[in-house]
């Protein structure tokens, strides 16, 4: 290292207080006149507000917490699969018998009630252990499907654009061979006569 690759960083030397009025910093020091902030030895808690009530203090509290991986299912009972018509119990069957809205949720079924001695086929999300050993004690069988969520991240201006271009290209595509369809079926057709209204002179004596 040379003399002239140095870096030197200026220091900044600290403010002189109490060091009389010229200085700019004399008589009270910067600390202004009186109070708890201008006597020695001051120790204020971080947040003190003078003897109010704190706003850590006011703000409600929140119990518990939430969990971060939390998985929220859409829970029922044997009770509930009555109104499912059918030996298989799925999505699809839930949604058809009005009991979900969207065959994507994410289902658990849970032990209260009775199967009455139906042999069922389950394949749901979630299944919890009572729930499965009165289907299997009923002759019937519980599958747990895994579920992949839909994607939800949007797409860039750029990728919509992109998509209506090739859509547009393909009804044009599209439009062109109907086009041309109808032009060999045009040139495939006989020609017909014309009928003319025409009436044919009468010759006059």
């Amino acid at each position: 290292m040379k003399f002239h690759e140095l870096q030197v960083t200026a220091k900044k030397s600290t403010k002189r207080v109490g060091r009389g009025i010229a200085a700019g910093g004399g008589k009270t020091a910067g600390r202004g006149t009186k109070g708890q902030k201008a006597r020695t030895g001051k120790k204020i808690k971080l947040g003190f507000e003078g003897g109010q009530t704190k706003l850590s203090s006011r703000l409600p509290k929140k119990r518990g917490f939430t969990a971060r991986n939390q998985t929220d299912y859409r829970i029922f009972n044997l009770d509930d699969l009555a109104r499912v018509s059918g030996a298989t119990i799925d999505n699809a069957a839930l949604a058809k018998a009005g009991l979900i809205r969207d065959e994507a949720e994410l289902v658990k079924l849970l032990g209260d009630g009775e199967v009455n001695n139906r042999a069922l086929t389950v394949e749901l999300n979630a299944v919890s252990k009572s729930a499965q050993d009165k289907i299997t004690k009923a002759g019937g069988t519980v599958k747990t499907t895994l579920f992949t969520p839909r994607p939800t991240a949007k797409r860039s201006k750029k990728q919509k654009l992109a998509d209506i271009e090739q859509a547009t290209k393909s009804d044009a595509s599209k439009a062109k061979v109907a086009s041309t369809e109808v032009t060999a079926d045009n040139k495939t057709k006989p020609k017909t006569p014309k009928a003319t209204s025409e009436t044919p002179e009468t010759p006059t004596n």
